[in-house]
């Protein structure tokens, strides 16, 4: 008997799902057979936290009131609409923060729908710079049509959408085309004014012209692997183990300042952080390096050493100057004996040769972050002054005398 007594349900179990179990019952009240659903809220507060959460819920009168978080800022396109470029890094955030919500819904039993995933059901926090999916606007039966579409939609849908085919893969090309829109500041398939122009690409799985614009390179690439025809497209899951959306666990969340009196030294070296999705600031010379590290922190200083105010005395000085939390790596063309010494007197923790690579940087880093903690361990402290300065042997690092 069901909890108002109209409802007799049987133990004949008629379907079920991965909460959902639904039991043959009598409609008392109308004299008809129904479907009885049981379903189980065990581990029901373990929420999605990159999909919009609904708070309450209620039904009057025919109509549904839902009560959910509230995103002042809307949704990914407007909030984007006249402001400046947002880094390469911001994005890759939100991408893999994305494929977590999609790869979540398709591990759901929910094969009788599909998502469509769009720009306008994609919405920003901005307080916490954080995006997450409208699942109550984006899902629709997969049995409706997508005839007439006007052509501007068009651009946007995947291409088995437009030719009657639906499934869980136009969700990874939905999340492909709102990215590619956000870091080039374009609207897909701009180059074709007209349907023609439009199926004769999307029939060939061809790329529109703005993704050769997307930065970073990695980034562009594994966009470009979702031009495919379905069945070659990869999952959520798979797009989250590329390299655009890893991020080292050691270098998550550092913000480097890179000092370099060398303009295109300066580019390219930002260029391979942004490119691991971290956060950079650029130095031209040794005073604005100390401007800089005082409006705010910094994790780690990547210095050059040849410059008219050399790296070495620019290390003096910042340590003096009390900053002896941030990590200190010199950059040089050439590793000497009398390198070794004086970067360690110098107060840097490491250094690396360039042209350097990214790997160059996680090492110089990783061993950086071993001396600090060997410095700890033998209790030796990092204290500076500016009067009596010693230095730690067997430690990358720059202690004083008491």
């Amino acid at each position: 008997m069901s909890w108002n007594a109209r409802f007799v349900s049987t133990d004949n179990i008629v379907g079920s799902s991965r909460w959902k179990l639904a039991y043959e019952a009598f409609d008392r009240a109308r004299g008809m057979r129904v479907a009885y659903c049981v379903i189980n809220l065990a581990g029901a507060e373990q929420e999605m936290d990159r999909i919009i959460r609904a708070i309450e819920a209620d039904r009057q009168q025919g109509e549904i009131h839902l009560v959910t978080e509230l995103f002042a800022a809307g949704n990914i396109r407007s909030y984007l609409s006249g402001r400046d470029a947002v880094e390469p890094r911001v994005f890759r955030k939100w991408g893999r923060d994305l494929l977590m919500a999609i790869a979540y819904l398709h591990s759901l039993d929910v094969s009788s729908l599909a998502l469509t995933v769009k720009a306008k059901n994609v919405l920003v926090h901005a307080e916490l710079g954080a995006v997450k999916l409208d699942i109550l606007s984006v899902s629709s039966l997969v049995s409706e049509s997508s005839s007439r579409m006007p052509i501007e939609e068009a651009k946007l849908a995947a291409p088995e959408l437009l030719m009657g085919h639906k499934g869980q893969s136009m969700d990874v090309y939905g999340w492909a085309m709102i990215l590619l829109e956000g870091v080039t500041g374009c609207r897909p398939y701009g180059e074709c004014t007209n349907y023609s122009q439009l199926f004769e690409k999307l029939a060939r799985y061809e790329p529109p012209d703005v993704l050769e614009r997307a930065e970073p390179r990695s980034l562009r690439e594994v966009l470009r692997m979702v031009f495919v025809p379905p069945v070659e497209r990869p999952t959520a899951y798979a797009l989250m183990e590329e390299r655009a959306f890893t991020i080292d666990p050691e270098m998550h969340g550092l913000h480097f300042l890179v000092l370099d009196d060398d303009a295109v030294n300066r580019k390219v070296c930002c260029r391979i952080l942004s490119n691991e999705g971290l956060e950079s600031t650029d130095a031209e010379d040794c005073a604005r390096a100390v401007q800089l590290l005082g409006t705010r922190p910094f994790d780690v200083l990547l210095t050059d050493i040849v410059m008219p105010v050399n790296g070495f005395e620019t290390t003096r000085l910042i340590r003096q100057l009390g900053f002896v939390d941030i990590y200190i790596i010199g950059v040089t063309a050439h590793a000497t004996d009398e390198l070794k010494s004086r970067y360690r007197e110098a107060g840097m923790d490491a250094y690396v040769i360039k042209p350097f690579t990214i790997v160059q940087v996680r090492e110089a880093l990783r061993t950086a972050f071993l001396g600090r903690s060997e410095d700890l361990r033998r209790g030796l402290g990092r204290s500076l002054s500016t009067e009596d300065r010693s230095v730690s042997g067997s430690m990358e690092l720059v202690t004083v005398a008491e």
